[in-house]
């Protein structure tokens, strides 16, 4: 409303039309990141993800749906689950622990989407954002 000339970074968010969660980004908030020049970090968390680890297919497909090719990146949360009560549902899927389940994720990963969309969730899309912010050379 004041518009203020900010670009968002939206570290740890899916999309709510795929896992209605309220951390979850409504399209209208993916829109307005991708308008701004944002970036979106999806993680890995149980309760934003869905049933299984799989359904990270279908967060990206809604991002590519949503022309966001180019400002999704992985924002996996892995350190948020330290201090979360450990007899709760789980905070992460088995198969998507912590850092090392990397390879897995974009070996899977790699069975839906191209070498170039890999590239860019992984690594190219991050480094792109920081650089333009001047938060890296």
């Amino acid at each position: 409303k004041k518009r203020l000339n900010i670009i968002p970074i939206a570290s740890h968010s899916n999309f709510r039309k795929v896992q209605n969660n309220n951390r979850n980004l409504s399209d209208e908030f993916a829109k307005e990141i991708l308008k701004r020049g944002g970036i979106i970090g999806i993680n890995f968390v149980c309760s934003m993800v869905g049933n299984s680890s799989r359904e990270l297919i279908k967060h990206i497909e809604h991002a590519i749906y949503l022309k966001l090719k180019d400002n999704i990146c992985f924002g996996a949360d892995f350190f948020d689950d330290l201090d979360f009560p450990k007899n709760q549902e789980p905070f992460f899927f088995d198969d998507v622990q912590n850092a090392e389940s990397y390879p897995y994720i974009l070996d899977f990963l790699s069975n839906h989407f191209d070498k170039s969309l890999l590239e860019k969730l992984s690594n190219k899309n991050a480094l792109q954002f920081f650089r333009k912010q001047k938060v890296i050379e």
